[in-house]
């Protein structure tokens, strides 16, 4: 399963269970403990969760954790305040949190 998410350049972001691993093994080294393994397992739980959150949510979510942009930066691409976007955030790991502990 994966998402699509609009970015602010115009361009779609696919989230998959491979794009979620990249993200998770980038520190990592050959050789080295699977120790991103739980991440990984993590990233792929909440993948579908993702999915079914409002494209507003999934695009400040891709801003935030896969383009690392900062708050005040996504504000100014999305004409809102910075605590709007904070809240936004909040709100949304708040709802992905919930739902990972119910499922």
């Amino acid at each position: 399963m994966a998402a699509w998410v609009s970015r602010p350049r115009g361009d779609r972001l696919l989230v998959t269970h491979a794009s979620i691993a990249r993200n998770a093994y980038r520190s990592s080294s050959l050789g080295a403990e699977e120790s991103q393994y739980c991440t990984v397992e993590n990233g792929m739980a909440v993948q579908p969760l993702i999915a079914a959150l409002p494209e507003r949510d999934r695009r400040v979510l891709a801003m935030r954790f896969f383009d690392t942009q900062t708050q005040a930066r996504i504000a100014e691409t999305l004409g809102v305040s910075q605590m709007q976007v904070s809240r936004i955030l909040s709100q949304t790991l708040n709802t992905l949190h919930e739902k990972v502990l119910r499922d």
